[in-house]
């Protein structure tokens, strides 16, 4: 497994902008998350907008949980449960990908694949 190389915390959000702060709490950059088109041509809330900011600012918590969740899983439990064979595989696959080992398509092909 590789390093990540996103950064892995603090953020903050504020309305439909995340900032990455450094240890004193400054910026080091932010993202700002866009107003665009749904599938139907109408134009996206800014709710739902601040709904993904909310998910952005959350993502290095949510990466470190499931990471504790698959060791925690992998000591008690192990590879012989057949049942979370591929729910594991799924979170292992999501994992590289927020590394960057796996593209969204790279990681939808070799999900099916173990499954197949």
């Amino acid at each position: 497994m590789s390093e990540t190389k996103f950064t892995p915390g603090k953020y903050m959000r504020d309305e439909h902008t995340v900032y990455a702060l450094n240890d004193e709490g400054v910026n080091r950059f932010s993202a700002n998350i866009m107003r665009g088109r749904d599938d139907s041509g109408e134009k996206t809330t800014v709710a739902e907008c601040e709904a993904v900011a909310q998910l952005f600012a959350a993502s290095p918590d949510l990466y470190k949980a499931l990471e504790t969740v698959l060791s925690q899983y992998r000591l008690f439990v192990g590879p012989c449960d057949v049942i979370a064979r591929g729910v594991v595989a799924q979170a292992e696959s999501v994992l590289a990908s927020a590394r960057g080992e796996l593209s969204p398509i790279h990681r939808t092909t070799k999900l099916k694949e173990r499954e197949g």
